[in-house]
């Protein structure tokens, strides 16, 4: 690889690597809301001590 097509493909990888950062991101708000409807309907009870 030479400089050209290193800089040519920079704009190609700061893609990638906020698309990967949207789903990365995504996933934990997915995971997140699993969770809260897990304990909002009572599916780890043994969990849920205060």
């Amino acid at each position: 690889m030479n400089m050209e097509t290193r800089s040519k493909s920079l704009p190609m990888q700061l893609c990638s690597y906020a698309f990967q950062w949207v789903a990365f991101i995504d996933l934990i708000i997915i995971i997140i809301i699993i969770i809260i409807f897990f304990f909002h309907f009572g599916l780890f009870p043994s969990v849920i001590v205060h």
